[in-house]
């Protein structure tokens, strides 16, 4: 028995990408005497869902700038501390902004796009296996880098093919990784049977290569955990989808669930099968989504490695403060959301801009990562991007928890997303 391919067809949505920067190294001032200031090396790479990089973005700091290459790279150099960052994506019309960067930091950015990476060329991975393999058991194939490129495939009785999209005139090496697990009749796992790691294989933008396997490259497993979960949406939150999936790497984006989703789960009480007999690192991820009974007032978006017995909370809803809806502002209007506190520990927000009505000018929707409650609109009058004045925007915020800004900007990764999304207000800007 063959798994369903319960995702592009039943659940077909933009693929979110991703960014993530890398913020390396911290050089004081030969002379601490004359100066207080520092600098920070400013380099790293920003890539999307399956770690696909994202090349020919413009990222700036004060005076420097420069675009990320066919990896997704970047090299500032060293900038003097404190200092904004934004990226400029003129291809799909955004800007995100991290401002009041500090010479202590010193990880990743964790972005999402909402849309198709353009330009990227088709590799395909052919897997062949012996069908005994998957007697009375489903299937997924996985390509891997153990950190942020996975890329799934779908078992069949024909084999199974990875698509891995790529920029033209880069190499991936990773590994192909196939499970072989039991379900039953509502296609939940009921014990993760075989596994087969196959290391060292190397693809090129545009190849399409043969994976062949046999019986002896399959190990068996001998160990399965059971573990109890229980969610809590929220007051107010109806959860509309309940996935699991198991997974080798070491960071998830977001919407990338749906594509490798081995199971769907129709209880806010279920228990999660953890295979315990694999040699080799993965985590098996559960998520859900939710949305409010009233209309635009919110939702949530979580996942989380299952590890244990486990209850999860969603966080609150953040809350609109001012403006007001279809208040008309200044360009030196302070957002404010839920206390307005100007410091939190262990959770940041993103303040998301919107324009009314499509894409009207060259930045259409701006992203602002912020650890405080407040955000005055005038800090987006030095990047260099055409005036926010005579425009009409949509704006909303989401809160992140039991994570810093500065874990969450690591590019050690994380395996867990514990978000709100609040409505929208509108808001137009005097011209």
């Amino acid at each position: 028995m063959f798994g369903k391919k319960l995702l592009r067809e039943l659940y077909p949505v933009l693929p979110l990408l991703t960014l993530i920067f890398l913020l390396i190294g911290f050089n004081g001032c030969e002379n601490s005497t004359e100066s207080n200031s520092s600098q920070v090396q400013v380099k790293g790479r920003i890539s999307g869902m399956f770690g696909l990089p994202l090349p020919g973005v413009t990222v700036k700091a004060k005076s420097s700038s420069t675009s990320t290459d066919i990896y997704g790279r970047f090299d500032l150099g060293n900038i003097e501390a404190p200092f904004s960052l934004a990226l400029l994506d003129t291809f799909w019309n955004k800007c995100l902004y991290i401002p009041d960067r500090g010479s202590n930091n010193t990880g990743g950015l964790y972005v999402n796009y909402v849309s198709d990476p353009p330009g990227y060329v088709t590799s395909l991975i052919n897997i062949s296996y012996p069908l005994s393999v998957f007697q009375n058991c489903s299937g997924k194939s996985m390509f891997t880098d153990f950190h942020d490129r996975n890329f799934p495939g779908d078992v069949t009785s024909n084999g199974s093919t990875i698509t891995v999209h790529m920029v033209p005139g880069t190499s991936y090496e990773g590994s192909v990784a196939v499970l072989a697990y039991a379900v039953d009749n509502n296609m939940r796992i009921t014990s993760y049977e075989k596994y087969c790691l196959k290391n060292g294989i190397v693809l090129n933008a545009g190849d399409n290569i043969n994976v062949n396997l046999t019986s002896d490259d399959f190990k068996t497993n001998s160990v399965n955990n059971t573990y109890h979960v229980s969610i809590n949406a929220g007051t107010g939150q109806n959860v509309n989808i309940r996935y699991a999936y198991l997974t080798f790497g070491s960071r998830q984006s977001p919407n990338y669930v749906l594509n490798v989703t081995q199971e769907f789960i129709n209880s806010d009480v279920s228990d999660i099968v953890v295979p315990g007999g694999f040699n080799v690192a993965n985590n098996v991820i559960m998520g859900y989504t939710s949305l409010s009974s009233v209309q635009n007032e919110g939702q949530t978006k979580m996942y989380f490695p299952v590890k244990g017995d486990v209850t999860v909370n969603s966080p609150q809803i953040p809350v609109l403060v001012s403006p007001l809806e279809n208040a008309v502002i200044n360009a030196n209007t302070e957002f404010v959301f839920n206390s307005g506190f100007s410091h939190v520990e262990n959770k940041f927000y993103k303040l998301i801009l919107s324009e009314f009505q499509g894409t009207v000018s060259k930045y259409s929707i701006y992203e602002i990562f912020l650890d405080k409650e407040k955000f005055n609109l005038s800090e987006l009058n030095n990047l260099g991007i055409p005036s926010l004045n005579g425009r009409i925007f949509d704006w909303n915020v989401e809160v992140y928890e039991n994570i810093s800004l500065e874990d969450y900007l690591s590019e050690s990764g994380n395996n867990f997303k514990y978000s709100a999304i609040s409505g929208n207000r509108r808001f137009s800007v005097n011209p």
